[in-house]
């Protein structure tokens, strides 16, 4: 069992909590928990499960690489304005390659740096991509965020395999990703499911919900793994919805899911 943390981010499923100086509140600004106890022996982790009502949680329990710190500031899920993000892998030679990653941040962003993990840059390098954190933008300009952040650190360790299993979102746009750049190391395994869950009766504001484009399956290409250059380009398809059972993504592929059905907006947003 992973023991080195663990952490919870969450939405309010309706307008909600203190507006800040950007204008979001806790709809629209994730609520993150962290903590470096082991999800199994936190009370506060216990007390939080039975209080939260939320359309979009995120829950990650870390295992942190050989000598690498262990405190919350380096426990996923990370959050900064409207998004949040985790991790599942590893950045190939981050420590001779993390000066350079971070000279390409904005200001606001480097001075948001609070750990030491290369998950953390790595969020920071796909907002680096936004114009900022408090706008909600298209789902392509997020895609195309995730995927410059991809390429920049494929480039910067020429090319080496790196495992950059992510779960990116602004709250209502999410983007889940298989993907290393090998092709002989497997990366880690992804599944989505739609639906109810197996013994689930109902589920809430899925009433007529059409059998295709719920989910978005996006496959990252590779183009010159060889090369120094490396560029990633994308196509995207609709796959059909798997009702009764979690469904394993193949290599190298995103999910991508859009809550237009299980969360309300207003004038506000």
């Amino acid at each position: 069992m992973n023991v080195h943390g663990c952490g919870i981010g969450w939405y309010a499923r309706e307008r909600c909590g203190l507006v800040d100086e950007l204008g979001l509140d806790a709809y629209n600004r994730p609520t993150v928990y962290t903590t470096v106890a082991a999800p199994s022996h936190d009370r506060n982790l216990r007390a939080l499960s039975k209080a939260i009502s939320s359309s979009l949680l995120f829950g990650h329990v870390r295992a942190a690489g050989p000598g690498a710190s262990v405190h919350q500031y380096n426990c996923h899920p990370f959050s900064m304005g409207r998004y949040m993000f985790m991790h599942n892998g590893d950045i190939t030679d981050f420590s001779k390659i993390r000066r350079g990653l971070q000279h390409l941040l904005r200001d606001d962003l480097f001075d948001h740096m609070s750990g030491t993990t290369d998950s953390e840059l790595l969020f920071l390098l796909i907002l680096n991509g936004l114009p900022d954190v408090h706008t909600q933008v298209d789902p392509s300009s997020l895609q195309n965020a995730v995927l410059d952040a991809f390429c920049h650190i494929i480039k910067a360790n020429a090319g080496k395999a790196n495992s950059l299993n992510i779960a990116f979102t602004d709250g209502e746009t999410t983007i889940a990703t298989r993907y290393r750049n090998s092709d002989v190391e497997e990366p880690p395994s992804l599944y989505y499911h739609v639906g109810p869950m197996p013994g689930e009766s109902r589920y809430g504001g899925f009433s007529g919900f059409p059998n295709q484009a719920a989910v978005c399956l996006t496959v990252l290409f590779d183009c010159s793994r060889s090369a120094r250059l490396v560029t990633l380009t994308a196509y995207s398809r609709l796959v059909q919805i798997h009702r009764k059972r979690p469904v394993c993504c193949p290599w190298t592929t995103a999910v991508q899911t859009t809550l237009q059905y299980t969360r309300t907006r207003d004038s506000r947003d």
